[in-house]
């Protein structure tokens, strides 16, 4: 394979595509050519060491370990779920002074929650103080329009959707 048609299979070689043959191919010209090599990432060029060194195989005592290291984790996690208070041996295991330095961050955070908790003035409480001022304060446009003096025309919805489109409404007031 050369280097115009390893660039042409390049994107289907990374996200795995191409068949083994194809992808042996682009492999094998990718461990020979370090041009094309060199426009891989980093992480992309893990790709072409089977093609380095085509006898890699794994340890003899691979599945030994691997096993072995299951098992302490699996340990791991049942004594953890033991001993369900974990967290405070950890912090008993911890000096006096690194203690008492997590105890009073606890403290004066649990201060200011219940300070900003207790006098909230955000914008929530005051969103409906603005909008009842502006209401009160345009009252006399509102009613000039007619838009209070038509609102239980507006709430009846079977009236305004029996209406014809382009029809013009009378309240039959005038």
């Amino acid at each position: 394979m050369n280097c115009e048609e390893t660039q042409r299979f390049l994107a289907s070689f990374l996200n795995g595509k191409l068949s083994g043959a194809e992808a042996h191919a682009v492999r094998s010209h990718l461990a020979s050519c370090a041009n094309c090599a060199s426009r891989l990432s980093r992480l992309d060029r893990i790709e072409i060491f089977p093609a380095i060194d085509e006898e890699v195989e794994p340890a003899s005592d691979l599945s030994a370990r691997f096993h072995s290291r299951l098992e302490r984790h699996r340990q791991q996690q049942a004594e953890e779920a033991r001993s369900g208070y974990r967290w405070l041996s950890r912090y008993l295991a911890w000096g006096w002074p690194r203690q008492a330095a997590a105890a009073a961050s606890l403290v004066l955070l649990l201060a200011v929650g219940i300070y900003f908790g207790s006098h909230r003035t955000g914008p929530a409480d005051q969103g409906a103080t603005i909008s009842e001022i502006g209401i009160a304060e345009n009252l006399p446009l509102l009613q000039d329009m007619g838009v209070i003096e038509n609102l239980d025309l507006l709430e009846d919805f079977d009236v305004i959707h029996n209406l014809p489109i382009g029809s013009p409404v009378s309240t039959g007031r005038h």
